[in-house]
């Protein structure tokens, strides 16, 4: 085999042998193959699947078309050793393979921002078709959960691309150097980068799992929109807090220490701020018992009553009948005394009284308020609305009209359009609704002491 040793021509300075250029071929082979393959194959699946336009099918053929040409001239690098040094210094090489990867790189993480990024907003309009679907819905929206898995992979591919080429310019400098028990503690680009990386990667999952795994999983399951909530705030904490540690400890930060500095400052920050962690800790204890959920009708402070609109780790926003938000402690819906309209069920019972003049049918009051009640739309058929004589007043009889509803937040809203129907079919059968009525002695003190002379 030594034959593969013999030179075959040369460039510049550089003897190609026949070993080498039996490589290169292979090579050049190898990435033809995959770029035809890509190019025949798994692009027309793309482009039907993620409904890509003509003009975004040429931008991909020609970044894709680039990017092989630059594999194939940093292959003969490596298969011929055909380099050239463009720029070098005591502390710094530049050579044409390096350029030729830093450009390869660059075309390569455009060429995976576009796809991916694709790939993952098709994914999240499959997954909320139904948002879609509804009248006057703009499928082209650029809100912000629409642009986000974009600028996302943007940041994933673009970061991973600088780590990339700090590596090979070989200037991972250092940025940050302490001597910390008899160690020197060092801080380098790469490590910041890295760092960065996995902050951004873990923004990147996280979206992935919320936005489309589980969004699909809610769907299927019919899970209820607060639980959906408790489950996607635990995984953001989970997330987050894993990929902070793992970035620290990147840094090179020993996490041990870092536990133990935490614990103390803990300890002589919760003194001061005792509440602050008492609210924290009910953050979390919502979370997961769930006495209280996103969508909840709650009523606090016995007459303030809102939908819960959100859970956060101190506080909670809850958002009255007026449009009046009310930034609620957590601690309070943990200790305090919470009336849950919904806890249990997305159903209750509510009444609208009603009063009639003596000598009034009741039979008919009785019949008049239930025909009241079942043709009121947002008043369920079952259970049956009821009527109780609740007392025999001073000037009236009293009537409660019982009915269930699954309109909690606008029940005053529901009452209102029964009283209007209830005083309409009074007026039609000739049932009075009495004034308040009083008798009044006046006792004339002069008069009454003439007659008693």
């Amino acid at each position: 085999m030594d034959w593969l040793d013999n030179i075959v021509f040369n460039i510049g300075n550089f003897g190609v042998t026949w070993g080498g250029l039996l490589l290169q071929i292979m090579l050049l082979l190898i990435l033809l193959s995959f770029y035809l393959f890509i190019l025949l194959r798994f692009l027309p699946i793309f482009f039907e699947k993620e409904l890509v336009s003509s003009k975004e099918r040429i931008r991909i053929r020609r970044l894709l078309a680039f990017c092989f040409v630059l594999a194939a001239l940093v292959s003969v690098r490596f298969a011929m050793g055909v380099d050239y040094t463009i720029y070098q210094s005591e502390s710094f090489q530049l050579r044409v393979s390096t350029l030729l990867q830093i450009f390869l790189l660059i075309q390569l993480a455009r060429l995976l921002d576009i796809v991916v990024s694709k790939y993952l907003v098709h994914a999240y309009r499959e997954t909320h078709e139904d948002e879609y679907q509804r009248p006057g819905a703009n499928v082209y929206a650029d809100d912000a959960s629409r642009k986000s898995p974009h600028r996302m992979v943007q940041q994933v591919v673009y970061v991973t691309a600088v780590l990339l080429m700090v590596r090979a310019f070989d200037i991972d400098w250092k940025v940050l150097s302490i001597p910390f028990n008899d160690k020197l503690f060092e801080i380098r680009i790469s490590s910041l980068l890295i760092a960065l990386l996995v902050i951004l990667v873990a923004q990147l999952i996280n979206w992935i799992l919320i936005q489309i795994i589980l969004f699909n999983y809610y769907k299927t399951q019919e899970v209820d929109i607060g639980r959906q909530y408790a489950i996607n705030k635990l995984m953001v904490y989970f997330i987050y807090v894993a990929a902070i540690l793992i970035a620290l400890q990147t840094l090179g930060l020993n996490l041990t220490l870092i536990w133990g500095g935490l614990a103390a400052l803990a300890l002589g920050v919760g003194l001061g701020l005792q509440q602050t962690f008492n609210d924290l800790a009910s953050g979390l204890i919502l979370l997961f018992e769930r006495t209280v959920a996103v969508g909840d009708i709650v009523q606090l402070d016995g007459d303030l009553i809102g939908r819960v609109q959100r859970i956060g780790l101190r506080t909670s926003v809850v958002e009255t009948h007026s449009k009046i938000t009310v930034i609620v402690p957590n601690s309070k819906l943990v200790t305090n005394k919470i009336v849950n309209w919904n806890h249990f069920d997305d159903l209750a019972r509510f009444s609208v009284r009603v009063h009639v003049a003596y000598g009034s049918d009741t039979d008919l009051v009785k019949k008049l308020l239930i025909e009241v009640a079942h043709a009121h739309p947002k008043v369920l058929a079952t259970p049956e609305p009821f009527v109780r004589l609740i007392d025999f007043g001073n000037h009236a009889i009293d009537f409660e009209l019982f009915f269930w509803s699954k309109e909690l937040f606008p029940i005053e809203n529901v009452k209102s359009e029964l009283r209007f129907a209830i005083d309409q079919i009074f007026r039609a059968h000739q049932v009075v609704i009495p004034l308040p009525q009083r008798d009044i002695w006046f006792r004339n003190t002069a008069t009454t002491a003439n007659n008693g002379e």
